[in-house]
């Protein structure tokens, strides 16, 4: 009995001794990683820096925690808490229309490998999940595809996805069902995109009509009056906001659903609107930059810097210098960038991105790494700033 006792407390100690040691070393790589942050040659030894991370994340994308936990993260690899195939689903989107944008043999081979990776030969996914979120990289998929006959079993698995979620009042849930009142700010970024696209290329108009219903409805319940800030969620039934006015990625989630589908529409009715709404959530963030270029993770100025918003900023008023040819536009894109820039590590990775979310209104308090922001700087670089 007492070699069984003695056993066991050794057992405890070296278990004990394995998981605080797991948490050392990511720890330690994690703040080593961060030596000499933001210290760059020239802007192309930066841009070929961003660049070469994209590529290297697509072979195998870093994971977005699903906690904030810093301590006992091998208990949380092992409990399955650690990693979530619908948060990964959305950073490989990024990634993907990132390096779509870049024109190199490079790039085209990473993105058929991917590609490779996770559909069938004939056109279907080889893992899927049933979110919404998996709208987002359907989008990617159809825009990194020319032959889109090709792979329409795969987004006719997602047009499912999103009708099961398909509410009365005409807006997706955010996989919450056909019977829930809340709805996301979150879900828009998600959707409208691939739902425009979809309904464009395959002529299935009433897709569109769907993805512009979220937008309109959204605007209606989501949006602070006089304001283009969206609250994180609202209750349709109440009429009545949840959460937060202003958070930032979720500012992001509105305007990138606008920007997305303003690209995927031909010219109409439906264009023009949008491009209107466009406008005015320019002229409504322009006045939150912060003086060395970046965006907190609350609009109007709390919280911390985030470079997961300042990412996403750079790339919208970018598409607004494009669309609108103000060259105030193109300055706060630009200042973003130069802010960005001085949080990439020296691996090329952009750092001081908040976290996924937890719940409504309860916001990571991790600041690290995230593909999808890696993606949208991409975007933005890749992107022509010729004035016209």
């Amino acid at each position: 009995m007492k070699y069984i006792f003695v056993i066991f407390i050794a057992i405890l100690c070296i278990s004990a001794v394995v998981i605080i040691g797991f948490d050392f070393v990511m720890n330690f790589v994690s703040q080593m990683k961060r030596y000499r942050i933001g210290r760059w040659k020239d802007e192309e030894q930066w841009k070929d820096a961003v660049k070469k991370r994209c590529y290297k994340w697509m072979k195998r994308t870093p994971t977005v925690k699903k906690t904030d936990n810093y301590r006992y993260l091998l208990l949380d690899i092992v409990r399955g808490n650690y990693r979530n195939a619908t948060i990964q689903s959305w950073q490989t989107a990024g990634l993907v229309l990132g390096v779509n944008e870049i024109e190199d043999e490079e790039s085209q081979a990473v993105i058929k490998q991917w590609k490779e990776k996770i559909l069938t030969k004939d056109g279907q996914w080889r893992q899927l999940g049933n979110k919404v979120d998996y709208a987002l990289l359907a989008y990617a998929l159809l825009k990194a595809t020319e032959d889109v006959q090709s792979i329409k079993p795969a987004m006719d698995c997602v047009v499912k996805i999103l009708e099961n979620n398909l509410c009365e009042d005409g807006m997706v849930s955010y996989s919450q069902g056909k019977d829930t009142c809340i709805r996301f700010v979150d879900t828009l970024g998600m959707v409208c995109s691939f739902l425009t696209a979809y309904g464009v290329v395959y002529q299935k108009d009433k897709y569109v009509d769907m993805a512009m219903r979220q937008i309109e409805a959204y605007r209606e319940v989501g949006l602070l009056r006089n304001s283009a800030l969206p609250c994180h969620a609202c209750n349709v039934n109440t009429r009545k906001p949840l959460g937060i006015y202003g958070w930032g990625r979720g500012a992001a989630w509105y305007f990138l659903a606008l920007v997305n589908t303003w690209k995927e529409l031909p010219h109409s009715d439906n264009k023009e609107k949008v491009e209107q709404w466009i406008l005015e959530a320019a002229n409504c963030y322009i006045q939150y930059q912060q003086p060395d270029g970046g965006f907190c993770t609350i609009l109007q100025g709390g919280g911390q810097y985030d470079s997961s918003v300042t990412a996403a900023m750079s790339y919208f008023y970018r598409m607004c210098w494009e669309i609108f040819g103000e060259k105030k536009f193109l300055k706060v894109s630009d200042k973003c960038l130069m802010k960005v820039k001085t949080v990439t590590m020296r691996n090329g990775a952009i750092d001081v991105c908040q976290g996924d979310t937890h719940g409504i209104g309860v916001f990571s308090q991790v600041f690290d790494i995230m593909p999808f922001a890696q993606g949208l700087v991409m975007q933005t670089l890749e992107m022509k700033t010729e004035e016209t």
